[in-house]
């Protein structure tokens, strides 16, 4: 039986943190004097109280050679300790790991970098740690410089980069050290659009080649463009493997969970929101629609007195980009007065969004004051997705945000230069 790349076998890892409690003056000169004097210096500091934190819990998993794995999770739950583990950055409290194989990774802006060096002669310094030799990286090195698109600077000290030059380098020696295995943290997320489709182009090639990938992301459409597996990490432990749309629901759910504690549902105690769903064609409450169909919502909300002068608004996000926005008011429609509990009903039919995951807020305002009244996020609401009957996701379709069907012909020629009729397609 063939070893696997990676085995993570019951792997644990704590931290401790210590907690500042309330300081006097006096406290602050107790301190003072322990520094001055070496044997007041090792006693107990009551000012602090120590806790154990766990970032991982008992997590074991397996990545066989040439798989590709897409580890995912809310923020904090544990994915950038895991690559670290795995690359050997950090070491576990507990557990075991295997690895087999040679490492390529980028787990962090600037890591492996000294600041004071050039980039010219950090690509040979962060390629030595990677284990190549000089002679791999004097003839890749024209490559290298190319693919992260720092030729006018490879000469500058990086401490003068910007986290985007940073990553571009650090990517780039890391794809073309021609790895056994690849480890990439969401530290992609700071280069441009540009650069992130070259990366997951990138990526694709070497999949193809048999290069194993571990990719922490928390878009679940490029997960599922590139790994056949993924992983849901939750509070450090792990809570869901299986294929990518199997675990993209959970991954939503919980992620929801979360936001629901940051959404401000009070502002004002006249009128708040209460919840958001999205609608399936069967009307019940999903988190993924298949692209190309309508978008259905509705927003409960409940009057702790009769309200009126108020519209409601809804606006639907892809990370930190403003996708679409409707409220009640630009379509006329009137709400009169509202009281007690009641739902209101948004039917967006003709936003053809592209497969990503997409979050939404939902908004009540005063129409004479445009004050906010109530505020209702979903950070990673729903998920667009292609039906399983058109095979696996095109990441190409994840480059934009509008999906529209588009004809496409070879324009005619001028009279007496048309040899061949012109040809037609109609996506």
């Amino acid at each position: 039986m063939t070893a696997p790349a990676i085995e993570v076998d019951c792997v644990s890892k704590s931290y401790v943190i210590r907690h500042q409690t309330t300081r006097y003056l006096k406290d602050r000169l107790t301190d003072t004097i322990r520094r001055l004097s070496p044997s007041l210096r090792n006693r107990g500091d009551k000012a602090f109280e120590l806790e154990t934190f766990w970032a991982l819990k008992d997590v074991s998993f397996r990545v066989d050679a040439g798989e590709s794995v897409g580890i995912v999770g809310p923020n904090g739950s544990g994915k950038s300790t895991m690559l670290k583990i795995l690359s050997g950055v950090t070491k576990q409290s507990s557990g075991r790991v295997t690895v087999h194989g040679k490492l390529g990774a980028l787990i962090e802006v600037g890591a492996g970098f000294h600041p004071e060096l050039t980039g010219r002669e950090n690509v040979f310094l962060n390629g030595s740690i990677l284990g190549m030799r000089k002679a791999d990286i004097k003839r890749k090195f024209d490559a290298i410089v190319a693919f992260a698109e720092v030729e006018q600077f490879i000469d500058t000290p990086v401490k003068h980069y910007s986290s985007g030059m940073y990553v571009r380098l650090g990517f780039a020696i890391a794809a073309h050290n021609s790895p056994d295995i690849l480890l990439v943290d969401e530290v992609l997320a700071v280069g441009d659009l540009g650069f992130q489709r070259k990366c997951f182009d990138k990526m694709r090639e070497l999949k193809a080649s048999g290069t194993t990938i571990v990719l922490i992301s928390h878009s679940m459409p490029q997960v599922e463009s590139l790994c056949g597996r993924a992983i849901l990490l939750a509070k450090g432990k792990l809570v869901a493997e299986g294929a990518p749309r199997e675990v993209a629901s959970e991954y939503v759910a919980i992620a929801d969970a979360r936001a629901a504690a940051m959404s401000e549902t009070g502002i004002d105690s006249q009128i708040s929101i209460t919840s958001v769903r999205l609608l399936d064609m069967h009307g019940m409450p999903t988190t993924r629609i298949d692209v190309g169909r309508s978008l259905v919502f509705e927003i409960d909300y409940e009057a702790h007195r009769p309200t009126e002068g108020v519209f409601f608004s809804l606006h639907i996000d892809r990370n930190e980009t403003r996708v679409y926005d409707t409220d009640s008011r630009c379509v006329n429609a009137e709400l009169g007065t509202l009281a007690g509990k009641g739902t209101l009903r948004c039917e967006v039919p003709n936003l053809r969004l592209t497969p990503n995951s997409f979050g939404i807020q939902a908004c009540i305002y005063g129409v004479l004051d445009q004050k906010l009244r109530s505020h209702y996020l979903r950070p990673h609401m729903f998920s667009i997705t292609v039906p399983e009957m058109f095979g696996s996701l095109d990441n190409e379709l994840t480059r934009s945000i509008v999906f529209a069907p588009a004809s496409w012909r070879v324009a005619a020629a001028p009279v007496g230069h048309l040899k061949t009729a012109p040809a037609r397609w109609t996506a």
